[in-house]
Formats: structure tokens, C-alpha cells, sequence
């Protein structure tokens, strides 16, 4: 069995490992699958102590020649951030280390965008919301992703 590890850019100076989300081995846990326009509202009850508190993972599928795709987050309370993913591995049910980190946004409070450069064709990326603040509970997060 081959393991491929990656390290994944977050933030200036900081680089995780994918050991840091259930040791890399585990398909990461997808709470739904993000579609053009419409928005979920997200909670996380906070108590983890760990740097992703509160993470929660959503699947998006950006349609080849999609114009302006972003993924934003808004509202509620607490203080969440947000990082694009791109799977690929083409597995359907991907670990972490089979996960390349496209954008990142981690200004405090809970407006948050992420943009990729590009879509040339159809791409499956993954979105990571979560807390930095070491177990900080947020609610009622508005999450959507949309292009034209």
C-alpha cells in the first residue's frame, strides 16, 4: 500500500500535515455537497481543543469554464475560517493527503471568501470550515459557493 503525504499550505508560516485530520487515513467525513447558489447554515458546538475545532468538510463540483467560482461564509456568531481543496487522487472518497489547498481565508469574525484562480474543466474540490480559536463554538454560518 502506497501512502502519499503532502503538506498543505494554511496560513503564512504555518504548514500542516495530513496527520493533523484523523491521521490522513480515514476519507474525509463530507457533512453535504455545496451547489451553485444555495446556501446552508452551519453550527459547530466547539469543546475541541485541537486547531481544526469544529471542522466540517463540504464537497463541491465547479463545472468546467465557470466563471468567478468563490465560496464565501457570512453571519452567526463565533469566528470561523475557510480553505478550498482539490482532490487529486479522482477518488471518489478522498483521505486528506490526497487533498491540494487551492485558497485559504482566515480574517476574524465570519466573513470569509476563498477563490480559485481558474476552473478549465470540471473540478471536485473539497471546503473546510472550522475555528481557530481553540474550541470556540459558531453558529448559524451562512456557507455557499457559487459561479457564473
Amino acid at each position: 500500500m502506497k501512502i502519499r503525504c503532502s503538506l498543505l499550505p494554511v496560513a503564512a508560516g504555518l504548514m500542516v500535515v495530513g496527520s493533523a485530520y484523523a491521521a490522513g487515513l480515514d476519507p474525509v467525513r463530507v457533512e453535504g455537497d455545496l451547489r451553485n447558489k444555495e446556501p446552508w447554515t452551519i453550527s459547530s458546538k466547539g469543546g475541541d481543543s485541537t486547531f481544526f475545532s469544529g471542522a466540517k468538510f463540504f464537497k463541491v463540483d465547479i463545472p468546467q469554464g465557470a466563471k468567478n467560482p468563490q465560496v464565501t461564509t457570512a453571519g452567526g456568531t463565533g469566528d470561523v475560517d475557510l480553505i478550498m481543496f482539490m482532490n487529486i487522487s479522482g477518488n471518489p472518497k478522498p483521505m486528506i493527503t490526497q487533498l491540494a489547498h487551492v485558497c485559504g481565508s482566515q480574517q476574524m469574525g465570519n466573513i470569509e471568501q476563498c477563490k480559485p484562480n481558474s476552473v478549465r474543466q470540471a473540478q471536485q474540490y473539497y471546503v473546510m470550515v472550522f475555528s481557530r480559536l481553540g474550541g470556540t463554538a459558531y453558529s448559524d454560518v451562512h456557507l455557499r459557493a457559487s459561479w457564473d
